[in-house]
């Protein structure tokens, strides 16, 4: 099936609000990432995994240009996911 290129503006205007985050500390994630047609969060990726996040997006919006949907490419487990060395869980969410 080929897209006419109204369709695939019209699809790349409703991704414009959509942000991927992903673990790039994996070389099979950067893999994944390394053609991806979203923006990903760039920045340092150093220290707790929530904080860069959460400065990557307040920079994002300091700049007026906040994402609405995030996407996330990390290893995961039932209950958690994984970023660099830390296991992120619905606890720490809501702690951060």
């Amino acid at each position: 099936m080929q897209l006419s290129c109204f369709a695939v503006d019209s699809v790349k205007a409703q991704m414009a609000d959509h942000l991927l985050v992903a673990d790039l500390h994996c070389s099979q994630i950067q893999g994944l990432v390394a053609g991806a047609q979203l923006p990903v969060l760039d920045g340092e990726q150093q220290g707790n995994p929530l904080e860069w996040i959460s400065r990557g997006l307040q920079c994002r919006r300091a700049k007026g240009d906040p994402p609405r949907v995030l996407h996330l490419i990390a290893h995961g487990r039932p209950g958690g996911f994984r970023i660099a060395d830390q296991w992120i869980d619905s606890e720490a969410l809501k702690a951060h």
